[in-house]
């Protein structure tokens, strides 16, 4: 998982699309005025009124849905293409951006209506390859995070703006500088918590994503383990190059080995790289290379 900065991407929000979106969310306004106006001269029960809004507010959304494509090339230079959940490059799906509380409904609340007022948020997108953010099935895993959005207390889920703050959310975020520290990867390359208390909530957390983000797929997995391959031979091959004195060939490979762990680069699986990198932190130049970059 790659952490994602939002003040930087913050500099990156066209002006023109906010100014979209403050139209949208003046259209919500006036649904819910006129709603509520219509219910009172109806004399409609509350829970009439909360259908007639839900349902205007669901069409506001569908007919504005290509606002949130529009900033896809945007999020997606954030991460040099790459999705923010698994860090496979991201080139070819036609809706790449997830919303992170789910806009129209919540798959772990059937009655909440979705974090509506959220769907034209910016900060609650995320770039999403397709099988972190579908579900799959009839494959080696079923993950895919949808609409799921699982709460540590769900009484306290928002109902309105402003109420996430009281959220204690399960799934790990990559715009989240800790978050992304939850999960490491073992030498098959399979995802694990980092926590090993199996009870805690960082553990529940991490293995939570990695089943709703898919991350466990098996290609991926694949690709994870080729790269901790390629680490633990270059290591070898540049401890070989040092002790006979061969530094000008050391150092293209660390280069190579730095094209891979850097979380800026083109290259996929940044961050599985480093922590297979960290598996020699005992060697000097290891160290010293992980610090710098």
């Amino acid at each position: 998982m790659k952490f994602i900065s939002q003040q930087k991407l913050e500099l990156d929000i066209p002006t023109t699309w906010l100014a979209k979106v403050e139209q949208v969310i003046g259209d919500f306004d006036l649904a819910e005025l006129s709603a509520r106006e219509f219910a009172r001269l109806e004399k409609l029960s509350t829970a009439e009124l909360d259908q007639i809004l839900d349902k205007a507010r669901k069409h506001i959304i569908s007919e504005n849905s290509s606002l949130w494509s529009e900033l896809k090339d945007i999020l997606s230079q954030q991460s040099n293409h790459k999705c923010w959940y698994c860090e496979s490059l991201e080139l070819r799906s036609d809706n790449p951006v997830d919303h992170f509380r789910p806009k129209n409904k919540v798959a772990e609340a059937k009655k909440h209506t979705g974090y509506w007022w959220l769907a034209f948020d910016w900060k609650n997108y995320r770039f999403s390859c397709t099988y972190c953010n579908s579900r799959r099935v009839f494959t080696d895993t079923d993950g895919g995070k949808q609409d799921h959005f699982p709460l540590f207390e769900p009484p306290k889920r928002a109902g309105l703006p402003g109420e996430e703050s009281q959220e204690i959310v399960v799934l790990l975020d990559p715009c989240n500088c800790d978050d992304v520290r939850k999960i490491t990867y073992n030498i098959e390359g399979s995802p694990i918590p980092v926590s090993s208390n199996s009870k805690s909530r960082d553990f529940e957390r991490a293995q939570k994503s990695i089943n709703l983000y898919h991350l466990d797929h098996s290609l991926t997995c694949r690709a994870r383990k080729q790269i901790r391959i390629d680490i633990d031979f270059m290591v070898k091959e540049v401890n070989e190059f040092l002790k006979e004195g061969k530094t000008g060939k050391a150092s293209n490979v660390k280069e190579k080995i730095i094209n891979l762990i850097r979380t800026d680069s083109e290259k996929p699986f940044s961050t599985s790289a480093r922590a297979y990198l960290r598996r020699h932190i005992g060697t000097r130049w290891v160290k010293e290379l992980l610090e710098n970059n």
